[in-house]
């Protein structure tokens, strides 16, 4: 050791802690997924990926404030869907765990296990060599492997009781028929890595969601926002109900992608310093891929925050009005990532290394 280590309090590489794919429970294989380590700061409880597949996914990032409310949902979802505590969950595409959350999983006693291989024989095998209590993944490939079951005449590896959670793309209607059949049963979960679970057979499992009428619809079109954040989607609502839950209005297995997304202009807020709530807008601009902006005229040290959600005029002409959002329920999520920032505004260490000033001054 030599001498001046003594009076060094940062961490060596090797001291650093790890997040692992295990330690996030999403140590299973995925088709056409690398692994690779990178520098995480402390203040991210996990970085993931978006999920989708008609373009390049982006980098996604949750922070410990965040994580609580994505906890509380998926107490919901389980209880929703009545998973009993110490069952096993067959989870076909390990990412979706990330909705979840590991804290969720184990305060449950969900025994989360993935396939050997991303594939449907993969997917069989496992259902030949132990029967799980659930089965979570997409589908259109939980279908094809029931039917492949049935051809190989193996229709008993989907049995009674098992129960499927739908999730990762819109539910095929062919499935609840299949499934019908075989006595299993089917839940629709809806859901993003960019927020975690929230809806179950078309009812919300997060009180902060808003719906924003589409304008030109049918007149029950919504876009769905998050914690005063839009999440992409526009769903139909319903009083006559989901197809998985006769009482949920979420018809989310009809969702579409909007083809132009919101812009968010935060015009109050409970923050005193604009540029902490300029900083706030940046993060999630770059944490969560939505566009934020501050309003010229913003008003800090506001009772509540208020957000306003518009189509940019450049890309959607058609589009009129606006929409706000008023905290604190609604606007959750800006707030918890707000408070993520100024947490560790407060709290973090200096180090020379990384300090420009520093550098600009000594240079």
């Amino acid at each position: 050791m030599c001498f001046f280590d003594a009076f060094d309090n940062e961490h060596t590489l090797a001291e650093m802690p790890r997040l692992s794919l295990k330690d996030k429970s999403i140590d299973g294989p995925a088709a056409a997924h690398k692994i690779e380590e990178v520098h995480t700061p402390d203040n991210f409880a996990f970085t993931t990926f978006s999920t989708g597949s008609s373009a390049l996914q982006n980098v996604i990032a949750v922070t410990w404030p965040e994580m609580e409310s994505r906890r509380s949902a998926s107490a919901k979802v389980f209880q929703m869907t009545g998973l009993g505590s110490g069952c096993d969950m067959l989870v076909t595409y390990p990412p979706l765990v990330n909705l979840f959350t590991p804290d969720a999983l184990r305060a449950h006693g969900v025994n989360v296990r993935f396939l050997e291989r991303s594939s449907r024989s993969s997917l069989l095998a496992a259902l030949a060599s132990r029967r799980p209590d659930a089965i979570v993944g997409e589908s259109s490939f939980i279908l094809s492997a029931m039917l492949d079951a049935d051809k190989l005449s193996r229709p008993d590896l989907f049995g009674c009781g098992m129960k499927i959670f739908a999730s990762g793309t819109p539910l095929k209607m062919e499935l609840l028929e299949e499934a019908e059949k075989k006595k299993i049963e089917v839940h629709d979960l809806y859901g993003c890595q960019e927020f975690g679970w929230l809806a179950c057979d078309g009812h919300a499992v997060r009180n902060d969601i808003s719906f924003l009428p589409v304008s030109g619809g049918s007149g029950n079109l919504f876009e769905i926002a998050v914690g005063g954040l839009p999440v992409g989607d526009i769903v139909p609502l319903s009083a006559g109900g989901h197809v998985c839950g006769r009482s949920g209005e979420i018809l989310t297995y009809r969702r579409q992608r909007a083809q132009t997304e919101f812009d968010v202009i935060v015009k109050e807020s409970k923050m005193s310093s604009p540029e902490s709530v300029k900083r706030t807008a940046r993060s999630i601009t770059r944490l969560k891929g939505r566009r934020v902006y501050v309003s010229h005229d913003l008003v800090t040290g506001a009772a509540h925050t208020v957000l306003e959600l518009k189509k940019s005029p450049e890309e959607c002409p058609a589009a009129s009005g606006s929409f706000i959002i008023r905290g604190d329920e609604k606007t959750e999520t800006f707030d918890l990532i707000a408070q993520a920032l100024l947490s560790y505004q407060s709290s973090h260490r200096e180090n020379g290394v990384w300090s420009k000033n520093e550098r600009i001054q000594t240079s």
